[in-house]
Parts: structure tokens; sequence; C-alpha cells
């Protein structure tokens, strides 16, 4: 019982189970969701600190290029207001301007721009194009086309510096440039200072990338790099035009923009505009090479967050595991506790509420045990208790002993004298025997009792004193009772290896003794063997006869000798065997009843009965009705009367033509439930025929209670009648008492001519017995009443 409790759901814990189910897939969607968010806003947000940086780089970029104007173009500002530079221009003897250090200044200045960042070189060109002054770091300055640069004044209108682009072998010359003014305001020539292209190119390790520099007024591309060709710069300088002009309406120094270029690839474009001066820096870059960057760089970051949050949840799971451990120990130790491992108690934890809910539990199992394994009437262990000490002692491996014992008859002790009684004697078998067992011994229900020897050198010992035990008188106040036991023995592992089994076997050696055995104890051998095959036979014929629906319904019939004819007939069942042997009622009955197909095979008789009684009535026979046998699970049956009124309304007959038959022992065995199917039967037609009347078992009132037809009287008492006069009178005012209630009377087992006299004289109404007739096959039970009829 206590297991079904700890491993059957209820509907209340299956609803919460369901509900965790659902919630942990919730959870696990939730999670996904989180994980694919997470990875389109990591996206979304290293594509922004993607173009932030883009966008940082491009700004630096401008600003150093700012930086390098402003600072240039001081010292050529400076350069330009030198009297000795315009003389140097003009071609004249370059006075120095009261010191005569002009040279000295130019190559101080020179010395200057060297210390620049990416600086090649410089030239100072007068307006006829001659070079006056030139920086040899660079040889490519010596080969570069003079005419380059657009030496006039109206390149210099409306600005002081112009940024130019050249190139020299495929190579990116960058080429900042100043006018040389004369003190009259005439133009004199420009000095220029040359930067290789990296100058104003950002860092690039991705394809697609490139760096533009613009003059605002020409939006002339002066540097490139990548894979955008100089052809595609102008073209987007020119739709480009509008954003910077844009810009330059805002105040804004940066924007981005996207387009396809010629290749028909999609493209970014970050733009840089410097506020001060007419320029702008563009920075493309393909569009594919940002996802490709950023979904690796954000496939990197959601791997690196999935180990992390692994290791997280592997370590959160190893510290619950081992909070939850102790709950798990003792999770198992319930378990081998519900088991009947009784040693097994629920263990010591650091944690002091674990130990107080682990001695909870164990004060809980103690007396949940104590309710479930205890017979408070006896005070001993019941047969569940018993049945886990086998399993107990089955899982140690060690050999032992089981022991059934029975009290034979003892239902009449509580009859005779009264319930109270019968206790006091329960409790004095009980008190001896747990001198012979000790704790190991069980009541399992009524008068019987459980014992198990662990011991085997002791079995011999054991059987002695059940000996003595069912020798010796039991005293109950003044009375003394001498009790007759029965006792089965089996013994493991020789009988059974497992708890069923032994158990199983064990009945079968009790049911055997009680049954055959002029012996008090018998141990479990081929003879029980064979009753059980012989058992297990018979319950096979059973279920064959029950699949073919088909029983042999044999008849014997009741004579009425006022009649001088048979006027009802007792249908008996009969089963044969693959020899032919009929099988003795008795036994197919037990079987039966002990299988519980009881209520199949007499449904089957009846229909068969029901059959016969058709074929008789419209034969126009003596047969007035025919009477079938009840049995105890047939007579709880709350249904069996609407089953049998079915069954006889089917075959045609009415319900009078049927009696039902009823012993003595199974009236006051189902009393309580039987009086309401019995009336109920009755109220239908049906009559109601008690047999073995006089044996002792139905007081008379019971007797009154049931609207009885027929009594058939106990053959003992037909065959104490004729003991002498005093028996005689008895009997026949028992039959008259009968009477009075106007219920006919049947005289069983009558075999003799005497019998059949005595029971006339003693005012019996019908006689069955082997003097008219024995049971007959349904053939020559038609015979027999055609000649009687």
């Amino acid at each position: 019982m206590k297991r079904q409790i700890l491993q059957k759901s209820s509907p209340k814990e299956e609803k919460n189970n369901l509900f965790y189910y659902t919630l942990l897939r919730i959870l696990i969607l939730v999670f996904a969701a989180m994980l694919v968010g997470s990875m389109i806003l990591t996206y979304f947000f290293n594509l922004d600190t993607y173009q932030n940086n883009l966008r940082h780089q491009t700004e630096t970029a401008e600003a150093m290029l700012a930086d390098t104007i402003d600072h240039l173009g001081d010292e050529t500002l400076y350069l330009s207001t030198s009297t000795s530079i315009i003389t140097l221009l003009e071609g004249g003897d370059g006075i120095a301007d009261g010191d005569g250090n002009e040279k000295e200044a130019i190559y101080v200045v020179e010395e200057a721009v060297k210390l620049m960042p990416n600086y090649v070189g410089m030239r100072i060109l007068g307006k006829d194009n001659q070079i006056y002054l030139k920086n040899t770091a660079l040889q490519i300055i010596d080969e570069l086309d003079n005419s380059a640069m657009n030496n006039s004044p109206d390149y210099f209108k409306d600005t002081p510096y112009r940024v130019d682009f050249t190139t020299y072998k495929d190579e990116a010359v960058v080429e900042v440039c100043a006018p040389v003014w004369s003190a009259g305001s005439e133009y004199l020539g420009c000095i220029s200072l040359y930067y290789d292209n990296d100058f104003i190119s950002l860092p690039d390790n991705e394809n697609g990338r490139s760096t533009i520099l613009f003059d605002s007024n020409s939006w002339m591309p002066v540097a490139t790099k990548g894979d955008l060709s100089l052809s595609d710069a102008n073209e987007e300088v020119v739709n480009c035009s509008g954003l910077l002009e844009g810009m330059i309406e805002t105040e804004n120094t940066y924007e981005s923009f996207t387009y396809v270029n010629s290749d028909g690839q999609k493209m970014m474009g970050f733009v840089a505009r410097d506020a001060q001066y007419p320029m702008a820096l563009m920075t493309s870059v393909s569009s594919r090479v940002i996802f490709q960057t950023i979904l690796k760089y954000s496939a990197y970051q959601i791997i690196l967050t999935i180990i992390l949050m692994s290791i997280f949840g592997f370590v959160l799971y190893y510290f619950y595991s081992r909070m939850k451990r102790p709950v798990l120990e003792m999770k198992e130790r319930c378990q081998r506790r519900s088991e009947g491992e009784e040693e097994i108690d629920f263990g010591h934890y650091n944690d002091d509420d674990l130990n107080a809910l682990s001695d909870t539990l164990l004060s809980y199992c103690k007396k949940l045990e104590k309710s479930a394994f205890i017979d408070f009437h006896l005070n001993l262990a019941n047969f569940s208790k018993g049945y886990q000490d086998i399993l107990r002692f089955i899982r140690k491996g060690e050999p032992f002993t089981v022991y059934m014992l029975d009290v034979a008859n003892f239902g009449k002790y509580n009859r005779i004298f009264s319930i109270e009684t019968g206790n006091k004697i329960l409790l004095s078998i009980s008190s001896g025997l747990q001198k012979i067992f000790g704790e190991q011994i069980y009541h399992v229900y009524g008068d019987r009792f459980m014992g198990i020897n662990a011991m085997q050198d002791c079995d011999d010992g054991i059987q002695l004193e059940l000996q003595k035990l069912m020798d010796s008188e039991i005293t109950v106040g003044a009375a003394s009772f001498q009790l007759k036991y029965k006792v089965g023995v089996c013994r493991y592992p020789e009988h059974g290896d497992n708890a069923s089994e032994l158990v199983r076997k064990l009945w079968q050696t009790l049911r055997f003794a009680k049954k055959y055995s002029e012996e008090g104890v018998v141990i479990y051998n081929q003879t029980v063997l064979n009753d059980v095959e012989r058992e297990s036979k018979i319950l096979e014929l059973l279920n064959r006869q029950i699949e073919l629906q088909d029983f042999d319904v044999w008849y014997q019939p009741v004579y009425d000798y006022k009649k001088k004819c048979y006027t009802t007939a007792e249908a008996l069942m009969r089963l044969q065997d693959e020899n032919g042997q009929y099988i003795p009622p008795y036994e197919a009955i037990r079987v039966a009843e002990k299988n519980n197909l009881v209520t199949e095979v007499g449904e089957l008789v009846l229909t068969k009965a029901c059959q016969t009684m058709k074929f008789l009535s419209d034969q126009k026979t003596s047969i007035e009705n025919i009477t079938v046998n009840l049995s105890v699970q047939q007579l709880v049956d709350q249904n069996y009367g609407k089953k049998t009124l079915n069954i006889i309304r089917e075959s045609g007959i009415t319900p009078d033509r049927i009696c039902v038959e009823i012993t003595e022992a199974l009236l006051l065995q189902s009393f309580p439930a039987a009086i309401d199917v019995l009336n109920q039967m009755h109220a239908a037609g049906i009559r109601i025929v008690l047999d073995n009347f006089g044996s002792g078992e139905v007081s008379i009132s019971y007797f009154s209670q049931v609207p009885f037809a027929f009594v058939k009287l106990d053959h003992r008492l037909v065959q104490q009648v004729q003991q002498n006069q005093e028996q005689f009178e008895f009997v026949q005012k028992m039959v008259e008492m009968i009477k009075i209630k106007e219920v006919k009377v049947v005289a069983e087992r009558v075999e003799t001519k005497e019998d059949l006299n005595w029971m006339i004289r003693c005012g019996a109404d019908y006689v069955q017995g082997y003097y008219y007739s024995k049971p007959l096959e349904e053939n020559d039970f038609w015979e027999l009443v055609k000649k009687k009829s």
C-alpha cells in the first residue's frame, strides 16, 4: 500500500507535472527567442560600433590633414611675406630682410616639414614654372610634371590653399600648395609640399574600402585606395555634391550614405567635412564586407556568450546538485524504506532543517507502518507486514521457512458461544504462536496465522512446538477447547524464489492439508504439486467450456409421492476431462469460485436449464420447475436478479418455472447482501429453495426473513430420524414448523424404501435421492419423465 502511495501520481500531481513540463517548454522557447534576439542585437550593436569606428577614423584623418595644412600654411605665409623669397622667385639676388639669412630660413622650413608624417618633399615654383627650390627626399619630385599644379593666380582665387592629386608610376602623391604674393598682391608663384597617399588613407584590411579627399569647389578626388576606381570616385563625388552642400548648410561635419558602384555592389560611404577648409574626406566600404565582418565578430561574440552561459549553467547545476543531493538521498531512502528495508533511516545532514525533516519522516513512517502493518485486535503484525518481511528475507539471500496455520471450523465457536469468546480464543492462539516465532508471527485474517523461521536448523524444533500447541487445550474463562489445526509449510528457495510464488504455494499447501491430509503439518511436496496441477487442468477445462458456451447439465428429479410423478428437478453442472471422465462437481465449483468464473458458469447452466424447462413445458410433462444452485459470488451481485430474469424471459418461460437454491452456510455467509437479491427475485416470481436445512447454521430469525418456497432437509436428519422415537418427533415438529409459513419440504438423499417411509411419516412433501433416480443426462432425464408423466 505504501509503495503505491509513493509511486502513483494523483491527478493533482499529474496536473502540476504537466504545468511544469509546459513551463519548461515555454522557458526553452523564451531562451531560444532571447538567443536569436541577442544575435540580432549583437549584430546591430557591432554594426553601429563598426560604423562609429569608421566615422572616428575618417574624422581623425580629416583632422590630421587640417592640422598639417594649418601648420605648413603658417610657415608658407611666413615665407610668402619674406622679400628674400619674392626676390628669389623673381630671380633676384636674394638679399635677406636685413640679416641675409634667406637661404637659412628656407632650410629651416624645409627641415621642419621633414618632421611631418608622410612627408616626401617640397618645391618652390615660379609663375613661369621654373623650380627655384626643391627638396630631394624623394627622387620622384625631379620627374613630376611641372604642370601638375595649375600655376596661375586664378587657381588660388577665393582660397589660400589648394590640395591636389598627382601620380608617379601609378603611385598616388598628394600636393598641398599655397600661393606666393608680392607686396603689391602680384602672383609670383607657389610653394608645394608633397605627401604619400597614406597620409589621407585609413588603415585598410578589408576589401571594398576607399578613401577620397575632395576639393569642395571642383569636387575633384585627390586620393583613392582599394577597389574603388578613379572614375567611380569622380562619379560618386558628383553624386555627393548635394550631400556636402547640405552638410555645409547645416554645419554638420559627418554624414553617411549608401550607393551602388559600377560593379553593382552595394556600398556605404562615410564623409567627414572640414569646417575651416574647403575639403572633405570620404571612406567607402562594401555592404557585403560590412555584413561579413560584423557577422563574423557577432558569431564569435555569440559563441563566446554560449560558452560562458554553458559554463555558468554547469556551475549552477553543480551547486544545485550538491544542494539537492541530500534530498535525493532522502527520497531514495524513502523508497527503500517503502520496500520493506526497516533498518534504513533517513540519514543525518549538515542542514538542521533537513535533519528535522528526516526525524519527522522517520517518526511518520513508524506510525504509518504501525497503522498499516498491525492488527490492533490481536496486537500482531498483519499479512502485509509478513509479505514485506518475506521480501526482506529474500533480499538477504538466506534460506528461511514460512508456515501458514488455520484453525478448523473456527466459525462455530463464534456462533455457539460469542464473538467475544472467539476473539479470546484467537488471543490465546496468537500468544502461543508468539512464543514459537517471536516477532515473525502474523495474523492473516480470521483464524489464519503465518509465521517465518529464518533459522533452518530450528525447523524441527518449530514443528515440534507447533504440534504441542495443537495438542494442548485452550482455556477461556471456565471453558476449555480442544482445537484442530492444519499447517502448511514452504521453504525458500527450495519451493519458490520470489515472494508471490512462495505465498501462492503456501496457500496451496494449507488447502491441501485441510482437504486431504490426516497430518497436522504438511510440507509442500509432489502430492501438493499434483493437486495444483489438477486444479490448473480443471481451470483450463472451465475456460474452454465457457469459450464454447457449452456445459453438460444433468438433472436429478424430485418425486411427488402424492401425485405419483416427478414435478421438479435439480440442474447439476458436469465437467468432463480429456479422457471423458467427469470431474467431481464440488472440485469444479471450487476452482470456478476461486478464479471468479462462477458467474459465467452459473449463467450458462441457467440458460441450459431454461431451455430444458421450455422443452418439457411444450411437451406437457409433469415437471413444473427446475432448480439451479447459487454461489456466494452470484448472491452478492446486486444485478444478479435482473440477469436471471432476462435469461428466463429470453427462453420463453415464466419466472415461476425456475427455482434458485442456496445452502444454509451460503445464506449465513452473505445474508446482509443476499436478502435484497432474494426478495427481488421472489417479487418477480422466481421461487427460492433453502438447501441443507437442519445442519445447524441458520437461525429461525434468518429463516423467517426470506420468502422460501421449498426447504430441503439436511441428509443427516434423514439418517437420524430412524435412530429413535425422540429424533423422529424432533424432525416431525421441525417439518410442521416449516409448513407454518406454507413452505414445501423436500427430503434429500432418500436411498431406500425405509428412508421414504420415514420421511412420509415426518410430513415431507417431496423426496429426492437414489431411491427414485440418480442425476441423469438430459436425454435419460427426458425418457424418465415421459414414463412417469
